[in-house]
């Protein structure tokens, strides 16, 4: 959640300060913001046969994984060529937004289990998503207010920009982008093995509703 937030409210401004507005086409520039919107509908549709197949654990791991090794990989790379800080955006961007729409799946296995374990009549669906909520939804907030915090010791609340502070922002901006998605993914991949719901793809019998 917190990496969905900070990807929603900060991909347009770190797209200006890295990026620049004259080092890509603008056309191009246009189709990346929208397509940060767009192509984690199109990922998701098209990996769904992957996630019928194997499930939504799998699946939500290997993406925490990639998003590592890309991460990794455009630190090392990336700040060299604006069309790799580009491609480097749209990944991160889409593979964030595409994962946090199947944690749903997930919660939806522990309301099965929780209904299955103690032979619940009805699902305590409205509890579960309630406690989601209450962990997760406070990354919402506390996304924007760290970030923002970082950038303006870079100097972003700076109302005048000479050079040094520009590229200074730049790297710190930069820094941000890449980092995030390393040591969240590594969180993530290693809290991730705790969850022990892995076979989402269960038989029909296995799930008796009582109503």
């Amino acid at each position: 959640v917190f990496h969905y937030a900070y990807c929603t409210n900060f991909f347009s401004i770190f797209r200006k300060h890295i990026i620049g507005a004259d080092a890509l086409p603008s056309i191009f520039q246009s189709l990346m913001a929208g397509g940060a919107f767009i192509l984690p509908s199109v990922a998701v549709l098209m990996f769904s046969p992957l996630i019928l197949k194997y499930g939504s654990y799998y699946m939500i791991k290997l993406s925490f994984l990639f998003k590592i090794l890309i991460g990794g990989f455009f630190f090392m790379f990336g700040y060299t060529s604006p069309w790799l800080v580009a491609a480097f955006m749209i990944l991160d961007s889409t593979i964030v937004s595409a994962t946090f729409s199947l944690f749903n799946l997930s919660v939806s296995d522990i309301i099965d289990h929780d209904q299955i374990c103690y032979n619940r009549s009805r699902p305590v669906s409205s509890m579960i998503f309630g406690l989601n909520a209450l962990i997760t939804k406070p990354a919402q907030s506390l996304a924007p207010v760290i970030i923002l915090f970082l950038l303006n010791k870079a100097g972003y609340k700076n109302d005048t920009m000479t050079d040094s502070i520009e590229k200074s922002l730049s790297e710190a901006m930069f820094s941000i982008m890449v980092f995030v998605p390393i040591i969240i993914g590594v969180l993530q991949f290693l809290l991730w093995n705790i969850y022990s719901l892995r076979n989402t793809n269960k038989d029909e019998n296995e799930l008796k509703f009582k109503f």
